[in-house]
């Protein structure tokens, strides 16, 4: 038999199949009671509508989610309350094909016209007659939860671009080691695709002959320590290039450290090699300096020496001993001391070299010294030291006269 409940002026419907006993009216209105008790108090919103729109029924909890009441909603239509009405259409037709829409997402204005993003669960009833009837479901506000969601994938997207579009290489592995993400840096200095890496490990890219520093480095990035350093990786040909390296433990929102760590990275081989270069040169410079037959040094700004050949050494030392000398005071008389730095605050002011020229006693005797002074420059044009070369030019002197 048919059995018509009441909330409101609205009737509620439900078939309850005859037991073959009567139903009695006590337990009707028990159980009218019931489903009105949860009616009301159901904490996701209900609603009912005609097939065209008209709203019939909608539970008190809409109020969680809307300005509007249960009493401004019925005998709406819903057709009001979308964002764009052909959304209303698209979902009556969806419904009639299948018979129900779960988590489907519509654009709807709320009293005061603000914007809402609104998740529908809905479900098409036909009559006695097995027509359409109207449609009943439930309704969800997911405008916050979608907000998030737009921003989380903005942040992604902006990440990304920073990920990849920094000069500096990006790698993200675990603390086993395995590699879990690059940036493009990475993969076109290393010949492996993004596919390739993400099956491999970092001790996979390292020499043998590292892997213990390899071990070391993660044992420290285990115990939640920050690393920083030169390490060496071969590329998918097997051509080893160096990474200057920091290595970050990524953390949580409490600040415990996480099993990822971040690398950032730079690649060093150019420098490195330049460098190397660099001391080959430096050590062939001062061998050969070492054994040229004239006193040479290299002075601080400050007037403190630094460095001086064999020649200038064995000079030096005849007054005391080299470490102890520093500045001219130190190995000549007062007058000579202050001609020298004269002569030194010549080059530092004007830049360029200058050759200088006066006696000196040397054991003993009267001997005539040629002094060419000169600033030495860093790559950015400024002078960092500056050096001399003392070269005994009596004998010349002597000849020249004769």
């Amino acid at each position: 038999m048919l059995v018509a409940f009441h909330t409101g002026s609205k009737r509620k419907h439900t078939i309850i199949e005859n037991l073959n006993r009567p139903m009695e009216e006590t337990k009707t209105t028990e159980l009218e009671k019931k489903f009105q008790l949860i009616f009301d108090n159901v904490q996701i919103p209900y609603y009912e509508a005609s097939l065209d729109g008209m709203i019939l029924d909608v539970s008190p909890s809409i109020q969680k989610i809307s300005l509007y009441k249960r009493e401004d909603l019925i005998g709406m239509s819903m057709l009001d309350l979308y964002s764009d009405p052909s959304e209303r259409e698209q979902l009556v037709a969806t419904l009639i094909g299948e018979g129900e829409i779960i988590d489907h997402e519509i654009k709807a204005k709320d009293k005061d016209g603000s914007q809402k993003i609104l998740s529908l669960c809905a479900k098409l009833i036909h009559d006695d007659s097995g027509n359409p009837d109207k449609i009943i479901g439930s309704i969800q506000d997911i405008t916050r939860r979608k907000k998030a969601e737009q921003e989380l994938q903005e942040s992604e997207q902006r990440y990304r671009q920073l990920f990849e579009s920094t000069s500096d290489i990006q790698v993200f592995i675990d603390t086993y080691g395995n590699i879990l993400n690059s940036n493009l840096n990475f993969l076109e200095g290393i010949d492996y695709t993004e596919q390739e890496l993400q099956s491999m490990k970092l001790q996979d890219l390292v020499p043998e002959k590292y892997l213990t520093g390899v071990d070391e480095f993660l044992a420290a990035i285990q115990k939640g320590q920050n690393q920083s350093g030169l390490m060496s990786v071969l590329n998918k040909n097997g051509q080893q290039f160096v990474l200057s390296y920091e290595a970050s433990v990524v953390r949580d929102e409490e600040g415990k450290p996480t099993r990822l760590i971040a690398v950032r990275a730079k690649n060093v081989t150019s420098r490195i090699k330049a460098e190397q270069a660099l001391r080959r040169n430096e050590r062939l410079f001062y061998n050969f300096m070492d054994n040229y037959p004239y006193a040479v040094n290299i002075k601080e700004i400050g007037g403190r020496f630094i460095w001086g050949n064999k020649a200038w050494v064995e000079w030096v030392t005849r007054s005391k001993p080299v470490l102890e000398i520093n500045g001219y005071a130190d190995y000549t008389n007062t007058e000579n001391a202050q001609l020298f730095d004269q002569e030194d605050e010549e080059v530092l002011q004007s830049g360029e070299s200058r050759i200088f020229s006066s006696e000196m006693i040397k054991d003993g005797e009267k001997h005539i010294f040629e002094r060419v002074k000169f600033p030495i420059k860093n790559e950015k044009g400024e002078i960092t030291t500056r050096g001399s070369i003392f070269v005994d030019i009596t004998e010349k002197d002597k000849d020249s006269v004769s």
